[in-house]
Parts: structure tokens; C-alpha cells; sequence
């Protein structure tokens, strides 16, 4: 029997394809609020995570990482390590956009047809 395509797996359970849905499914299979977990798995193990991965010297892709900085948000850095150390990518699991353009506001404006325009900086 050939495994289901992506698109009958959406039709069938929509809320797997979004991260609300899949949370609200895990808790209902395993009574675990995963992302509350996460965080504080994150919050209590992070650091020392981090550190372990500090001392792989002999691992070329953790070090590339380690070598990158890290500074900023420890949930990203401790992902990454994680996936460095199983010689994964972070292609198809993360989006990486240039923070600078969140930080940079839209402008909106109304005119009178209330046609919405937006100045990206």
C-alpha cells in the first residue's frame, strides 16, 4: 500500500499542518502541553546544553556553529547544535529571515478609498 500524499493527509487532518493544531493533538494523545514543556526544558537545560556542545571540539559542524556565536536566543542556538551534532540542515525545518526587517515598522496609511499602503524601509 503506497503511503498517502501530503494532500490527502490535509484534507484528512488539517490541524496536523499548523503548530496550534499539532500541539492541541499532542496534549490530547498525551495530556503533555509540549510547548509549555519546551520552554521549560529550554529555560532549566539551555545553557548547560549549550556548554556541552562548547566542549565537542573534535565535531567540525558543532564547532562551525559554536564558532558562528551564540549570543541571542537560546532556543535557536540549542536547535541548532542539536541538529549540527546529527550532521543535520536547518533547511526544511526553519525559516531563517533577516531580523532587521521586523525590527523596521510598516507604515500604513489610509486614504479615503481605504486602500491600505505600506513603505517597507
Amino acid at each position: 500500500m503506497p503511503a498517502p500524499s501530503i494532500e490527502d493527509l490535509k484534507s484528512k487532518w488539517p490541524y496536523l499542518f499548523t503548530p496550534r493544531g499539532i500541539y492541541a493533538h499532542f496534549e490530547l494523545l498525551t495530556d503533555v502541553k509540549v510547548a509549555q514543556v519546551l520552554e521549560f526544558s529550554i529555560q532549566e537545560c539551555g545553557r548547560a546544553t549549550v556548554e556541552h556542545f562548547r566542549t565537542q571540539l573534535n565535531h567540525r559542524d558543532v564547532q562551525a556553529v559554536v564558532s558562528q556565536g551564540l549570543e541571542g536566543d537560546l532556543t535557536f542556538h540549542v536547535v541548532q547544535l542539536v541538529l549540527a551534532h546529527f550532521g543535520e540542515s536547518l533547511e526544511g525545518l526553519m525559516i531563517l529571515a533577516d531580523v532587521r526587517i521586523v525590527h523596521c515598522l510598516l507604515i500604513v496609511s489610509c486614504d479615503s478609498t481605504h486602500t491600505v499602503t505600506l513603505l517597507f524601509c
